[in-house]
């Protein structure tokens, strides 16, 4: 049986005992189980109070917790924890005070308000071990808050100071599945989960989940509002929403457009009094995924993905157009008070999940991957970070010392070296050799430069040359590179890449390289000889030569090389070819390292 029609199965109270008891050893098998069971517990919690206002315990409840109470106790000795206790922690520490200011009058009314019964979402505390607790505090919050509706009410009544009570906090509407350097506008903590209202996402991205079911990737920079569980209106910027078979009719309006997904057949309920539509879903028939890209308030742009949605056109949140149908492959258009117009698919448009694509040049030089830092050098020496370039005779002539240096300002790279004469090193990380490393001159020039050409390190002469390649020119804004005139090497730690995006694998290596200096026509044919080598581990990946009086395409080569789970260390190499390090100009165009969501990748990972 599906895993969620068993989890659905059980929040009605359909579940028999076999079935409560393949539900428990599922929600305990990984922290993603237990997420979607959190998150449909939550929203069945939700619609229990929207139609009842209030919150029943359900007869199984003590048939489940017995089953994970079971198999908790085969993992090890541990206690159930009640997860309210953790979303309560924030609210007690705010009204700390309070409390303690009312706390001789109240301990002169020994008759209090009982509490009403909760739901109270208990989860293993195994579960917890393995990092459920950000899902399972969102669930928890939710159910908390949900189940009493009057909770305010009777801590009012029984409370002398009832007119100073807090009111309660909006409902949470979505978890925050996974990100990527997301930043938020305003103090609030937004890194687990996301309460109904407006939220403004200044920098990264987010994948959130609502309590519907419906995942929503959002690019900042973009600003919007969560409305209900499975509706929300995108004010500016781009979202990619991916609606699952089991929870269609969203809707998400745009200051010039609505649309609705339509996977399934819908009955509309038009609030008159709050201007909300309320869908219900009759028959589901598929999944639906669509990306839309929001003008400020006169333009929206929308691609559908897979499935289909009914595009309207908005004036003051009225529709003034027939609703239009698009289906898989199709795009449009939607200005303010114009019907949708068709306009080209474009299968790039929209970041449809988090893949990083990470500028290896901003990791080298002490970035994130992000943070785009160009004009810049790596000593090859000193392993420190410098802009003193331009006319510095000192980095001429540079000598091998046969051992990488630590660079101790960026926790990405392990160690720079230049490659000594008999293509030997010592002092590599433990594990780590480079077998058959060329012989070279042993003489380094300049240092690892991010940009888009470094400056000339002789005064008499200008030496520079522009990270240009046959067929590709990285001088351009927005166009990283990174120079390694021979000979130079770098150890990249794919581990301290890991460690900085949680929840991603590095899954490939990608670049241009060839070397820049330009071929002249009196050269030997096989004059002025470079070489480019990568290796994983101690594997050599890829070993290209490069002649300055060759062909313009053999002057090139393109990087694309696999990474897996089992790889710790890049090491890129660039060397003399053999002959002397003059003009060797090795350029990295668009150095990337590319990174997956862990979820979506293949086992051979």
């Amino acid at each position: 049986m599906d895993s969620r029609v068993l989890c659905l199965r059980y929040l009605m109270g359909d579940a028999s005992p076999e079935e409560v008891s393949a539900l428990s050893a599922w929600i305990v098998a990984s922290p993603e189980n237990a997420q979607v069971f959190a998150l449909l517990a939550a929203q069945d919690a939700y619609f229990a109070v929207a139609v009842a206002n209030q919150c029943k315990p359900r007869g199984q409840d003590s048939l489940l917790l017995e089953e994970l109470s079971a198999l908790e106790r085969d993992a090890g000795p541990a206690q159930l924890v009640d997860l309210t206790d953790r979303v309560e922690e924030r609210e007690r520490l705010e009204k700390q005070q309070k409390r303690a200011a009312r706390k001789n009058k109240q301990d002169n009314h020994p008759q209090r308000a009982t509490r009403k019964q909760q739901v109270v979402l208990t989860i293993p505390k195994a579960a917890v071990w393995v990092g459920l607790a950000a899902a399972v505090a969102l669930a928890a919050s939710l159910l908390f808050y949900l189940s009493e509706p009057n909770r305010d009410q009777n801590r009012a009544a029984s409370s002398p100071d009832s007119e100073q009570a807090t009111p309660a906090p909006p409902p949470v509407f979505a978890a925050v599945v996974r990100s990527l350097d997301a930043q938020w506008k305003g103090d609030e903590d937004l890194s687990d989960y996301l309460r109904q209202g407006r939220h403004t996402l200044t920098q990264g991205m987010v994948e959130l989940e609502l309590l519907s079911g419906t995942r929503v990737v959002v690019e900042s920079p973009a600003t919007f509002v969560l409305t209900d569980i499975n509706m929300m209106d995108m004010l500016d910027g781009r979202a990619v929403v991916d609606v699952p078979k089991a929870s269609t009719g969203f809707i998400l309006d745009t200051p010039s457009a609505r649309f609705v997904e339509t996977g399934g057949q819908y009955s509309f309920d038009h609030g008159a009094a709050t201007g909300v539509v309320r869908v219900s879903t009759l028959q589901t028939t598929r999944n639906t995924e669509f990306g839309v890209f929001v003008y400020g308030d006169t333009q929206t742009k929308v691609q559908v993905y897979r499935g289909e949605i009914q595009a309207t056109t908005l004036h003051n949140r009225e529709a003034i157009s027939e609703p239009v149908t698009l289906v898989e492959t199709q795009s449009a258009l939607i200005a303010a008070g114009v019907p949708p117009k068709t306009i080209d698919f474009d299968q790039l448009a929209f970041k449809r999940e988090i893949t990083t694509e990470l500028d290896l040049a901003d990791l080298v030089m002490g970035g994130d991957g992000t943070t785009g830092r160009k004009n810049v050098g790596l000593h090859l020496l000193t392993g420190q970070y410098t802009r003193q370039v331009a006319g510095n005779q000192a980095l001429v002539g540079l000598i091998s010392t046969g051992r990488p240096q630590p660079v101790p300002a960026s926790p990405y790279v392990t160690g720079v070296f230049i490659p000594s004469k008999d293509g030997q090193l010592s002092g590599l990380p433990i594990g780590l050799t480079l077998p058959n490393l060329p012989e070279t001159n042993g003489i380094g020039y300049g240092v690892i430069w991010s940009g888009a050409m470094m400056p000339s390190v002789t005064a008499q002469y200008d030496t520079s040359i522009p990270a240009k390649l046959p067929g590709y020119n990285f001088v351009g804004a927005g166009q990283p590179a990174m120079v390694m005139h021979t000979n130079a090497g770098l150890i990249i730690d794919l581990d301290a890449i890991r460690s900085q995006y949680p929840g991603f694998e590095v899954v490939s290596f990608q670049a241009v390289v060839g070397n820049a200096s330009g071929r002249t026509e009196d050269e030997a044919a096989d004059a002025s000889r470079s070489e480019f080598l990568v290796y994983l581990d101690s594997d050599p990946a890829m070993r290209s030569t490069f002649v300055r009086s060759a062909p313009d395409d053999e002057r090139v080569a393109k990087i694309d090389l696999s990474l897996y789970a089992s790889n710790r260390y890049l090491t890129l190499v660039s060397t003399d070819g053999g002959d002397n390090n003059h003009q060797d100009w090795i350029v990295l165009g668009d150095p990337t390292v590319v990174l997956q969501p862990l979820e979506n990748l293949t086992p051979d990972f």
